[in-house]
C-alpha cells in the first residue's frame, strides 16, 4: 500500500529532523567542520589542569577524541595533553537541573511531549548525576530536590499539569541557584519554554535574571517550544552560560530538542593537562585546537584563575649570586672589606651594588608594563594585555557623574546613535530590546553585547556575549575608561569622554 503524505506533515517532518541539528547561539560549524567549545576550566591545582570541551565534527558530536590531535595553550604557553576522557566515563560529578513551563499554553500535546521527553532523559542520566526538577507557571514550583533518585523524578514529573502564567525570569534565576547550592563544580540546567515573561510576575528584570545565571556557574541548554518562544532572551541566555539554544517549532520537535542536547552532552570531553605557564596573572586565556583529519577547529576559554599564587618575592625573581658572578669579575674598585686569605667566598658588597641595580632596572620596567596594560582584560591570546587584580564588581555609582560615549562617523559606513550617556545605573550595549544603547542589527553585534558601569570613580567596560568589544584596536573581556579612549562594539566604534555632569543614563539619537 502506498502512503501519501501531505506537503505539511513531510515538512514537519524535515523540521523535526533539522531541530535536533539547530544550535543558534555559537557561530555555526560547516557541515564538513569543527566546532569545538570549551565548557569549563578548573586550575586550582596548577600546574595540573582540568578542561571540560564539546567537539563537533562535520555536524555531529564526536564519540572519541585522541590526544595527538588536541593543542592546549595557556596564555599562549603550551600545555601537555595527559588523557582526555569522555564525559561520562570521567566520574565527574554533576548537577543536572531541569527546567519545564507548565503554565497554560502548555496544556494538552506540549506538556505531554515534553513529559514524556524528559522521562526517557532522566532514566538515561548517569547514576551518579544528581538531578532536580523545576516547574513554573506563575510562581515557580521545586517539584523535585536535587538527588540520585531518578524514580522519583519521574513520578514527581508525571503529576505536573498545566495552569498559570509565565515566571520565565524567576525560574532562570532559581534554576541557577538550585544549580549553585548544590556546592558541585559542573552544572547544567535544560529549560524548556513556550512563551515569555508575563508582564512583572517574577519580580526580576530581565537583566537581573541573565546575570544571576551567568553568575551561578551553570550551562543553560534551551528549547524554544513555538513562534510565541522569547528567543532574544533565550538566546543570550545560552550564550551568557556557555550553553545552546534550540528552536523547536512544533510540540513534535520536542523529542528532537531533548535528543539534541542529550547528543551534545555526549560529545564531551574531560582534558587532563600540565602546563608550562607561569602562574601569574591570574587574567588567564585557554586556547584548544582540535583536529580531525584536514579539519580543524579552535575555541577560546578565558577565566579568573584558581590557581595558588606564588609569594611576592617570586613574582619578580631575584639574581642568585651565581647569576650575578659574570658581572662581578669585570673590573671593580676595591672593596672595603677583604675575605680572610684562603677564602674564596663572594664579593658581597660588589653583588649588592649589582644586585641593586638590576632590581632597581627590572622594577622601572615593570612598572611601565604595568601602567601600559593594568587597565585590560585580555579578549584573546595575543593581545598583550594582562592583569592580576579580578573584575570589579558591578555596582551603581555612590555619586551621580555622568560620562558619554560619542560615535565616531563614517566608521566601515556604520551609523547607530551618536550619543550615550553612562550615569548612575549601568548601560547595556547591544540590538536587544532590553539596551540602553540600542544599536541597529548587525554581524558581530550580540543582543547584549557589553555593560558600561560606574566602578571606583571610572567607568568600566564589560564584554557579555559573542563577538568583540575592543579598547583602542584590542579585543577585551573588561577594562577601565579614560578619556579619548575608542571603544568597539562589534562593527560599532566610539569615543569615551570622561565627565561629572549628573543624569539618567541613557541613549540619544
Amino acid at each position: 500500500m502506498m502512503v501519501r503524505h501531505s506537503p505539511a506533515r513531510l515538512a514537519s517532518a524535515a523540521i523535526g529532523i533539522l531541530v535536533a541539528l539547530l544550535i543558534c547561539n555559537s557561530p555555526a560549524a560547516a557541515d564538513d567542520g569543527v566546532l569545538v567549545k570549551v565548557i569549563s576550566v578548573d586550575d586550582s591545582g596548577f600546574p595540573t589542569l582540568t578542561a571540560v570541551v564539546s567537539v563537533e565534527s562535520g555536524g555531529r558530536p564526536v564519540r572519541t577524541l585522541d590526544p595527538a590531535n588536541v593543542t592546549v595553550t595557556d596564555n599562549t604557553a603550551a600545555v601537555s595533553v595527559e588523557r582526555i576522557s569522555r564525559i561520562q566515563d570521567a566520574s565527574i560529578p554533576t548537577t543536572i537541573v531541569l527546567t519545564l513551563d507548565t503554565s497554560g499554553s502548555m496544556v494538552g500535546e506540549k506538556l505531554a511531549r515534553a513529559k514524556d521527553a524528559l522521562a526517557g532523559l532522566i532514566q538515561r542520566l548517569d547514576a551518579g548525576d544528581n538531578v532536580g526538577l523545576i516547574g513554573f507557571a506563575s510562581n515557580v514550583q521545586l517539584l523535585m530536590p536535587v538527588s540520585k533518585d531518578k524514580s522519583g523524578m519521574v513520578q514527581a514529573l508525571a503529576a505536573v499539569r498545566a495552569g498559570g502564567n509565565t515566571a520565565l525570569y524567576s525560574a532562570v534565576a532559581e534554576s541557577a541557584r538550585l544549580t549553585a547550592v548544590s556546592g558541585i563544580s559542573r552544572r547544567l540546567v535544560i529549560l524548556l519554554t513556550d512563551g515569555e515573561e508575563f508582564g512583572n510576575v517574577s519580580g526580576l528584570t530581565r537583566d537581573e535574571s541573565l546575570d544571576r545565571a551567568a553568575q551561578s556557574g551553570a550551562i543553560f541548554y534551551v528549547i524554544g517550544l513555538g513562534v510565541e518562544a522569547d528567543r532574544d532572551y533565550l538566546t543570550q541566555l545560552a550564550a551568557r552560560t556557555g550553553g545552546r539554544y534550540l528552536d523547536a517549532p512544533a510540540a513534535a520537535d520536542i523529542q528532537g530538542g531533548y535528543s539534541a542536547i542529550e547528543e551534545t552532552l555526549k560529545g564531551q570531553f574531560v582534558l587532563s593537562l600540565r602546563s608550562s605557564a607561569p602562574a601569574t596573572p591570574l587574567a588567564r586565556t585557554i586556547s584548544v585546537t582540535v583536529r580531525d583529519g584536514g579539519r580543524t577547529g579552535t575555541s577560546d576559554y578565558a577565566f579568573q584563575s584558581a590557581r595558588p599564587q606564588p609569594s611576592s618575592a617570586e613574582v619578580v625573581p631575584t639574581p642568585r649570586p651565581t647569576e650575578a658572578a659574570p658581572v662581578a669579575t669585570q673590573p671593580a674598585a676595591a672593596p672595603t672589606a677583604v675575605a680572610p686569605a684562603g677564602d674564596d667566598g663572594p664579593n658581597w658588597p660588589v653583588l649588592v651594588i649589582v644586585l641593586a641595580v638590576v632590581l632597581f632596572a627590572a622594577g622601572g620596567a615593570a612598572g611601565w608594563r604595568y601602567r601600559r596594560v593594568s587597565r585590560l582584560h585580555p579578549g584573546e591570546p595575543g593581545d598583550g594585555a594582562q592583569l592580576v587584580n579580578p573584575p570589579p564588581p558591578l555596582e551603581p555609582a555612590a555619586e551621580p557623574a555622568t560620562a558619554r560615549l560619542v560615535r565616531r562617523e563614517g566608521h566601515d559606513g556604520v551609523t547607530g546613535p551618536a550619543l550615550a550617556t553612562i550615569a548612575r545605573e549601568p548601560v547595556t550595549v547591544g540590538w536587544g530590546p532590553g539596551c540602553q544603547l540600542q544599536l541597529p542589527r548587525r554581524d558581530g553585534l550580540e543582543p547584549a553585547h557589553a555593560r558600561l558601569w560606574w566602578g571606583d570613580g571610572k567607568v568600566m567596560l564589560h564584554h557579555l556575549a559573542g563577538g568583540k568589544t575592543t579598547l583602542n584596536g584590542l579585543s577585551v573581556q573588561w577594562a577601565s575608561l579614560v578619556d579619548g579612549d575608542s571603544v568597539g562594539f562589534g562593527p560599532y566604534v566610539y569615543e569615551y569622554r570622561a565627565g561629572t555632569i549628573g543624569g539618567v543614563a541613557g541613549a540619544s539619537r
